[in-house]
Protein backbone atom coordinates (compact mmCIF):
# COMPACT_ATOMS: atom_id res chain seq x y z
CA UNK A 1 0.00 0.00 0.00
CA UNK A 2 1.90 3.30 -1.19
CA UNK A 3 0.75 6.90 0.06
CA UNK A 4 1.90 9.79 -1.97
CA UNK A 5 1.22 12.10 0.67
CA UNK A 6 3.81 11.34 3.19
CA UNK A 7 5.68 14.12 4.71
CA UNK A 8 9.29 14.35 4.93
CA UNK A 9 8.73 14.37 8.32
CA UNK A 10 6.95 11.32 9.16
CA UNK A 11 9.59 9.56 6.78
CA UNK A 12 12.13 10.71 9.11
CA UNK A 13 10.30 9.44 11.69
CA UNK A 14 10.26 5.94 10.20
CA UNK A 15 13.54 6.14 9.12
CA UNK A 16 14.75 7.27 12.98
CA UNK A 17 12.33 4.00 14.21
CA UNK A 18 14.43 1.54 11.26
CA UNK A 19 17.65 3.12 12.82
CA UNK A 20 16.55 2.41 16.60
CA UNK A 21 16.17 -1.53 15.40
CA UNK A 22 18.83 -2.13 13.65
CA UNK A 23 21.79 -0.18 15.35
CA UNK A 24 21.99 -3.17 17.68
CA UNK A 25 22.40 -5.79 14.82
CA UNK A 26 25.90 -6.42 13.00
CA UNK A 27 26.23 -5.67 9.53
CA UNK A 28 24.84 -9.26 7.73
CA UNK A 29 22.34 -9.37 10.33
CA UNK A 30 21.37 -5.12 9.23
CA UNK A 31 21.44 -6.60 5.40
CA UNK A 32 19.21 -9.88 6.23
CA UNK A 33 16.33 -7.72 7.79
CA UNK A 34 16.81 -5.09 5.42
CA UNK A 35 16.17 -7.70 2.56
CA UNK A 36 13.20 -9.16 4.09
CA UNK A 37 11.47 -5.83 4.86
CA UNK A 38 11.99 -4.72 1.35
CA UNK A 39 10.63 -8.06 -0.16
CA UNK A 40 7.93 -7.97 2.03
CA UNK A 41 7.03 -4.31 0.65
CA UNK A 42 8.33 -5.19 -2.61
CA UNK A 43 10.76 -2.94 -3.25
CA UNK A 44 14.05 -3.25 -5.16
CA UNK A 45 16.57 -4.61 -2.92
CA UNK A 46 19.70 -3.87 -5.83
CA UNK A 47 21.01 -1.06 -3.77
CA UNK A 48 21.51 -3.48 -0.38
CA UNK A 49 23.80 -5.66 -2.72
CA UNK A 50 26.06 -3.05 -4.23
CA UNK A 51 29.36 -2.25 -2.29
CA UNK A 52 28.58 -0.86 1.10
CA UNK A 53 31.50 1.98 0.28
CA UNK A 54 30.11 3.07 -2.46
CA UNK A 55 29.25 7.33 -1.97
CA UNK A 56 25.95 9.03 -2.52
CA UNK A 57 25.82 11.44 -5.51
CA UNK A 58 23.79 13.46 -3.43
CA UNK A 59 25.43 13.06 0.02
CA UNK A 60 29.62 11.81 0.29
CA UNK A 61 30.14 9.34 2.87
CA UNK A 62 30.97 12.48 5.23
CA UNK A 63 27.14 13.62 4.67
CA UNK A 64 28.65 17.13 3.22
CA UNK A 65 26.75 18.37 0.00
CA UNK A 66 28.34 17.06 -3.16
CA UNK A 67 29.63 20.48 -4.77
CA UNK A 68 29.38 18.97 -8.46
CA UNK A 69 26.05 17.79 -7.93
CA UNK A 70 24.35 21.58 -6.88
CA UNK A 71 25.93 24.30 -8.05
CA UNK A 72 23.70 26.81 -6.44
CA UNK A 73 21.18 26.84 -3.80
CA UNK A 74 18.18 27.20 -5.89
CA UNK A 75 19.67 23.94 -7.33
CA UNK A 76 19.55 22.36 -3.91
CA UNK A 77 16.53 23.97 -2.66
CA UNK A 78 14.27 22.56 -5.69
CA UNK A 79 16.02 18.73 -5.73
CA UNK A 80 14.92 18.78 -2.22
CA UNK A 81 11.73 20.27 -2.82
CA UNK A 82 11.24 21.39 0.97
CA UNK A 83 7.27 21.36 1.47
CA UNK A 84 7.12 22.98 5.29
CA UNK A 85 8.36 26.08 6.29
CA UNK A 86 10.86 23.78 9.22
CA UNK A 87 11.85 21.98 6.20
CA UNK A 88 12.98 24.89 3.84
CA UNK A 89 14.51 26.15 6.89
CA UNK A 90 17.09 22.99 7.25
CA UNK A 91 17.68 22.81 3.54
CA UNK A 92 18.83 26.67 3.54
CA UNK A 93 20.61 26.03 6.64
CA UNK A 94 23.00 23.32 5.79
CA UNK A 95 23.41 24.98 2.31
CA UNK A 96 24.97 27.62 4.34
CA UNK A 97 27.16 25.43 6.63
CA UNK A 98 27.59 22.41 4.47
CA UNK A 99 28.69 24.59 1.31
CA UNK A 100 29.51 28.11 2.42
CA UNK A 101 31.38 26.23 5.27
CA UNK A 102 30.18 28.29 8.43
CA UNK A 103 30.47 26.47 11.33
CA UNK A 104 27.06 28.37 12.53
CA UNK A 105 24.40 30.93 11.62
CA UNK A 106 21.42 33.29 12.16
CA UNK A 107 17.92 32.50 11.97
CA UNK A 108 18.26 35.57 9.92
CA UNK A 109 20.83 34.41 7.75
CA UNK A 110 18.35 31.52 6.71
CA UNK A 111 15.55 34.06 6.00
CA UNK A 112 17.36 35.70 3.83
CA UNK A 113 18.30 32.92 1.60
CA UNK A 114 14.99 32.04 1.64
CA UNK A 115 13.53 35.51 0.52
CA UNK A 116 16.53 35.30 -2.22
CA UNK A 117 14.87 32.28 -3.22
CA UNK A 118 11.19 34.08 -3.15
CA UNK A 119 10.70 31.48 -0.52
CA UNK A 120 11.11 33.60 2.89
CA UNK A 121 9.35 32.46 6.30
CA UNK A 122 7.15 35.16 7.77
CA UNK A 123 8.05 33.51 11.53
CA UNK A 124 11.38 31.75 10.85
CA UNK A 125 11.75 31.01 14.95
CA UNK A 126 9.41 28.94 14.58
CA UNK A 127 10.44 26.87 12.09
CA UNK A 128 13.76 26.49 13.66
CA UNK A 129 11.77 25.51 17.00
CA UNK A 130 10.66 22.17 15.04
CA UNK A 131 13.94 21.26 13.66
CA UNK A 132 15.17 21.77 17.41
CA UNK A 133 12.42 20.08 18.75
CA UNK A 134 12.77 16.84 16.64
CA UNK A 135 14.39 13.84 17.87
CA UNK A 136 16.87 13.68 17.09
CA UNK A 137 17.61 17.08 17.04
CA UNK A 138 18.08 18.14 12.98
CA UNK A 139 19.35 21.68 14.36
CA UNK A 140 20.72 22.56 17.01
CA UNK A 141 21.14 26.35 18.71
CA UNK A 142 24.88 26.82 19.72
CA UNK A 143 24.40 30.44 21.36
CA UNK A 144 22.46 33.37 22.62
CA UNK A 145 23.44 37.25 22.48
CA UNK A 146 21.27 39.12 24.69
CA UNK A 147 18.91 38.30 27.19
CA UNK A 148 15.97 39.21 25.74
CA UNK A 149 13.49 36.71 23.35
CA UNK A 150 15.10 38.43 20.41
CA UNK A 151 18.15 38.12 21.31
CA UNK A 152 20.73 37.17 18.35
CA UNK A 153 20.92 33.50 18.23
CA UNK A 154 23.27 31.20 16.53
CA UNK A 155 22.55 27.61 15.31
CA UNK A 156 24.22 24.75 13.07
CA UNK A 157 22.52 21.62 11.18
CA UNK A 158 23.76 18.48 13.28
CA UNK A 159 24.12 14.81 11.10
CA UNK A 160 20.20 14.09 11.64
CA UNK A 161 19.76 17.32 9.42
CA UNK A 162 22.26 16.60 6.89
CA UNK A 163 20.53 12.83 6.98
CA UNK A 164 17.06 14.31 6.74
CA UNK A 165 17.42 16.62 3.95
CA UNK A 166 19.62 13.83 1.63
CA UNK A 167 16.09 11.79 2.67
CA UNK A 168 13.92 14.50 0.90
CA UNK A 169 16.67 14.75 -1.66
CA UNK A 170 16.08 10.85 -2.30
CA UNK A 171 12.25 10.87 -2.17
CA UNK A 172 12.13 13.93 -4.75
CA UNK A 173 13.94 12.27 -7.02
CA UNK A 174 12.64 8.93 -6.89
CA UNK A 175 9.18 10.80 -7.38
CA UNK A 176 10.14 12.43 -10.22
Amino acid sequence: METTNTSPTKEFEAIQNIHQALEPLDAEARRRVIKYISSLFDLNTEAFETNENHASPIVSNDQSVDEDKFETLADLYDAAAPVTNADKALVVGMWVQEHLGQESFSSQTINTELKHLGHGIANITSAIDQLKEAKPSLMQQLRKSGASQQARKTYKITLAGVRAVKTMIENATSAG
